[in-house]
């Protein structure tokens, strides 16, 4: 008999232990009642778009064959050495917050430029060609798999032995926007030397 009441005792005490952690584990997932203080939340803004660059200078960059203006704030980054020079055909120039590219491939004569080259992390999204002036310029879109960054060039032939590449690589909608008229005066500012 006193085993039956110690079993008893101890199965009592199980169940009134079982009550009391179902009770905690259930007024941890109710909220409090209302005559607490409710939790301020702060509601989240969207992140406000870049403020357009101000004017910037521009310094220039003399390659093997060419010359090119480029914002001063820019990063300098030689990538394609002249055949027949010491100087380099192809340059890229990166903004400050790296969001944007730059770049030229202007070689002496006719050349392929490693930028124009689709990698096997990119697909071709657009691509078009046209005549303008006597020249074909041919256009083309590159897009990141996983969609972060764009890469859009023009490869401008200009007769049978003069091409030229120009690039701009950005990270999405708004660094397009923040750089496209930068872009626009850096490719304006080519100077091609003659032999």
């Amino acid at each position: 008999m006193k085993k039956f009441v110690a079993v008893l005792i101890i199965a009592v005490a199980l169940i009134v232990l079982f009550f009391f952690l179902v009770r905690v584990k259930d007024s941890a997932r109710t909220p409090k009642s209302s005559s607490t203080k409710p939790k301020e939340t702060k509601s989240v803004k969207p992140a406000k778009p870049k403020p357009p660059r101000n004017s910037v200078k521009s310094e220039k960059y003399e390659g093997a064959w060419f010359s090119i203006k480029y914002p001063a704030d820019f990063q300098v980054e030689e990538r394609e050495k002249s055949a027949g020079a010491d100087r380099y055909d192809g340059v890229a120039f990166i903004s400050p917050d790296k969001e944007a590219e730059f770049y030229v491939f202007s070689p002496q004569w006719a050349g392929t430029s490693e930028w124009g080259k689709v990698a096997a992390n990119e697909k071709i999204s657009s691509s078009s060609s046209q005549k303008q002036n006597n020249k074909t310029i041919k256009r083309t879109t590159i897009t990141s798999k996983d969609g972060s960054y764009d890469r859009a060039y023009q490869v401008i032939e200009d007769g049978p032995s003069i091409r030229y590449l120009f690039g701009f690589k950005y990270s999405g909608k708004e660094a397009y926007n923040l750089y496209k008229k930068e872009y626009q005066a850096f490719k304006n500012s080519l100077t091609q030397f003659a032999d």
